[in-house]
C-alpha cells in the first residue's frame, strides 16, 4: 500500500470544506500528502467528482481544487489534488514539513535498552 503511494502521508488533524457547486460539506482531514489526502464528511462525493477544497490545518488555512479518487467504508474520501494556487502551495509544503516532524518527533521520546533484560532487573 505504502509503495504506490507519490508522497509520503502523513497523519493530520484539521477541518475540510468540500464545495460542490452550491453545496457545501463540512468534513476533518484525517490524512495529508503533497498530492492529496484523506477527509472524514458526513456527505460523500461520488468518485470522479471535481470539487473546490478548503483546509484548515495547524492553523493554516489552503484552497484547492480537487477529485474523489475513491471511498473509504462510507466513511472518508480519498481525493487527488488537481490545482492548487501559487501561494497556497508554499502553505501546503509549511502544514507537510510540520507534519513530518511531528511524525519524528513521536519516535525521539522513546528509551533504547541495549543492555539484557536480566542485568536491567538485577
Amino acid at each position: 500500500d505504502a509503495n504506490r503511494r507519490r508522497r509520503p502521508r502523513f497523519f493530520a488533524e484539521g477541518d475540510a470544506e468540500v464545495i460542490d457547486g452550491v453545496q457545501r460539506v463540512t468534513g476533518e482531514v484525517q490524512q495529508l500528502s503533497e498530492c492529496g489526502a484523506r477527509i472524514a464528511a458526513t456527505e460523500m462525493l461520488r468518485p470522479g467528482t471535481n470539487f473546490r477544497l478548503m483546509l484548515n490545518v495547524l492553523d493554516v488555512r489552503v484552497a484547492l481544487k480537487a477529485q474523489v479518487k475513491y471511498l473509504v467504508d462510507n466513511l472518508g474520501m480519498g481525493v487527488e489534488f488537481q490545482e492548487i494556487r501559487r501561494g497556497d502551495r508554499p502553505l501546503l509544503s509549511y502544514v507537510l514539513s510540520k507534519l513530518r516532524a511531528r511524525k519524528v518527533e513521536e519516535f525521539v521520546d522513546a528509551e533504547v535498552v541495549t543492555e539484557p533484560l536480566a542485568a536491567a532487573l538485577g
